[in-house]
């Protein structure tokens, strides 16, 4: 545990009075929570070590705690998301210890910010939705809100940038970054995009005559994908790990899908802005109609004629209606239900091939949100109709992986062939497929084989030998491929390296359950003791980020919207700055803490002291002045050089904190 003797620094006021220096000590201990296993690994231990160096200078001590990757999740996300680090679980963890601070990616739809949403809103806790901060800012909800349900692309950037503002002035987590990432890929993938994945495989090309010429041993029409998390269970309402999306994504389709319009070049990158949700099961985008909550609140959605199951069932209404209303229905405790919940009210059969969902709003990122196959594939009503819906993550149909009479129809290009736990899963072509009949690929490819190859150092052998075609997550630094293969050159003439930009945040999240973390001043220290430029620059490249940006908000650079006029804007907040690394401010932060914590004497801690210096005084008047000019405009500050003139506490500096300060100076002011 480390002390920290904070020396409240003497400042001379206008009138020529010194403030009386004032020294105070505090400290305590976090508890960091990291997942072991090597996929994790540039998340974990040698970034924290690094931001607890950092946090040892202003009074903060870290301590780490690395528990397999399951028990890690129900700490965070399951039955401990809100006990403190020092506190025990409850059962069935009895014994294991809370959490105060994890990192994650968390990573969303380059369309829009459905899967932000949950993980943002007050009232959006679990079991509701996975606010495990739980962060509890009602401004931030009125934005967030406001931004989400206005259809205007203008009226929309404008609230969701006064919102990351707010994120960034009472921040619920700090934002490391936002990678870009490298793929090895072997040529003859031709189709495939690095942040659609396994959403839209309708490009998908398999080039049978150079995979024969390389490797004449292999089954010139099957690809292989390396994967790295744990395989818990089959049905898409319980998807929790990367395994389990890819195989869902293929075994089962959505109402809409992530794609690229036009699609790139083989290997070329796309631009932000042309990603978008097309069609899969749905016949077309959804038509918004007035509603019994207002405008634009009843959304009707055709579904395609003559969608088979892979048994032969024909898929309709009642399939969607059916997977809604489970999603909808606490007692399945589906992972999309915080994700569905605040948007859709019900959703009522219209024909067989007609749904109309009630929203409780009109909504900006409705195909985003039914675009999401984490949680939101169609399930086969035929086959689920009898179980009661809390007894599905239990029943064999989720459970049963060495059970084929226990596997799910599907309506996806693939059907699963064969499950082996921690060793392969292989997926068969579904001649039943309704894409097929589009045009749509997959093509040249009857078997698609999801490989476990957890190593780095393995993934990458396996696929410079192209034991496999190509994998999840950067297997090791770039620079471990030889510089010639970046131009397809040799010695590794049949692979190409390609680097984008992720839709992905990295941040540090904080358990607003602990008493320390719930003040905003700690949290604003904290996120000015990272070393962000240290960490980009140093740790990063050796996972396979050469290249990442600063983070700020949740919200990413890729994300754009444009609305039913063709109106285009940045909802990423291009003017705010990102939390700046500096070991003078944060401790100031630490100060304002402690003085805030007292609260007997008005002229110390946060409130208008501008300058950092702990005591309010004429100093800080005259740099408000300087901010303002010679009279109070219409200004707002930048969150990430935030110094906390927030007089009110509002959570803006506004005019109205200019005046409150006038009036507690009353008339000892510059005229």
């Amino acid at each position: 545990m480390v002390a920290l003797a904070c020396l409240m620094l003497a400042t001379a006021s206008a009138g020529g009075e010194v403030a009386s220096a004032q020294a105070e000590s505090y400290h305590f201990t976090l508890y960091v929570v990291t997942p072991q296993g090597v996929m994790w690994q540039y998340l974990q231990h040698d970034i924290w070590m690094f931001i607890a160096n950092e946090l040892s200078k202003i009074g903060v001590n870290l301590e780490l705690r690395t528990h397999d990757e399951f028990i890690w999740w129900e700490i965070v996300w399951g039955s401990g998301w809100n006990v403190s680090g020092d506190e025990f679980l409850p059962p069935p963890l009895n014994g294991v210890q809370g959490w105060d601070l994890t990192l994650i990616e968390w990573w969303m739809m380059p369309t829009g910010l459905s899967q932000m949403e949950p993980l943002m809103y007050s009232w959006l806790t679990p079991p509701e939705g996975c606010n495990i901060f739980p962060w509890l800012d009602e401004i931030a909800d009125e934005l967030l809100w406001e931004g989400m349900h206005t259809l205007n692309a203008d009226q929309r950037r404008m609230y969701l940038w006064f919102w990351q503002g707010q994120f960034m002035h009472n921040p619920p987590m700090a934002n490391l970054h936002y990678p870009r990432m490298y793929e090895m890929i072997a040529k003859w993938v031709e189709g495939w995009d690095a942040v659609v994945r396994f959403r839209d495989i309708s490009h998908l090309t398999l080039n049978n005559t150079m995979l024969t010429e390389v490797r004449p041993d292999r089954d010139p029409n099957t690809l292989i994908y390396a994967v790295t998390e744990s395989l818990w269970g089959m049905n898409p309402l319980f998807v929790e790990t990367l395994t389990e999306e890819w195989m869902c994504a293929l075994w089962f389709d959505t109402l809409y899908d992530l794609s690229i319009e036009p699609w790139p070049p083989t290997g070329q990158e796309p631009a932000p802005w042309n990603f978008y949700s097309k069609p899969a099961l749905a016949a077309a985008p959804p038509f918004f109609m007035d509603g019994s909550n207002g405008p634009n609140t009843r959304a009707r959605v055709l579904l395609k004629d003559n969608i088979h199951w892979s048994d032969g069932v024909l898929l309709n209404a009642t399939d969607v209606k059916f997977t809604l209303d489970l999603i909808l229905n606490p007692a399945a405790k589906a992972v999309a239900y915080g994700k569905l919940s605040h948007v859709v009210e019900s959703a009522e059969i219209v024909n067989e091939t007609c749904v109309d969902l009630i929203l409780h709003a009109p909504y900006a990122d409705l195909m985003t949100l039914l675009s999401d196959n984490q949680g939101l594939a169609i399930l086969p009503y035929h086959f689920l109709k009898d179980i009661p819906a809390g007894g599905l993550r239990s029943h064999p149909s989720n459970t049963a992986f060495g059970d084929p009479t226990a596997w799910m129809p599907t309506s996806g290009p693939y059907k699963p062939d064969e499950i082996v736990i921690d060793d392969h899963i292989i997926l068969e072509k579904n001649n039943d497929y309704y894409g097929y009949g589009l045009g749509w690929g997959p093509y040249n490819t009857s078997t698609f084989i999801l490989q476990w190859i957890p190593d780095p150092a393995e993934r990458r052998f396996a696929i410079i030998c192209h034991d496999v075609d190509f994998g999840e997550y950067a297997p090791g630094p770039i620079w471990s491929i030889a510089g010639e293969s970046l131009y397809g050159t040799e010695p590794y003439p049949y692979l190409r390296i390609w680097q984008y930009d992720s839709p992905a945040s990295h941040p540090v999240l904080f358990n607003l359950d602990n008493p320390y973390l719930s003040n905003r001043y700690i949290r604003q220290a904290i996120a000015h003791a990272i070393p962000y430029q240290q960490i980009i620059d140093v740790i990063l490249p050796g996972w396979g980020i050469d290249i990442a940006y600063r983070g700020k908000a949740l919200i990413t650079p890729l994300h754009y919207y444009t609305d039913a006029s063709n109106v285009t804007v940045h909802l990423f907040n291009e003017n705010l700055q990102p939390y700046e690394y500096n070991i003078t401010k944060a401790p100031r932060y630490m100060d304002m803490w402690y003085y805030s914590q007292e609260g007997t004497d008005y002229t110390l801690g946060p409130v208008g002291d501008a300058d950092f210096n702990g005591i309010v005084d004429l100093d800080d008047f005259y740099i408000w002045r300087g901010w303002l000019g010679t009279y109070p405009g219409d200004w707002t500050y930048l969150p990430g050089q935030d110094v906390d003139p927030d007089f009110d506490n509002n959570g803006y500096v506004e005019l109205a904190d200019f005046y409150r300060w006038v009036e507690a100076w009353g008339e000892e002011y510059p005229a």
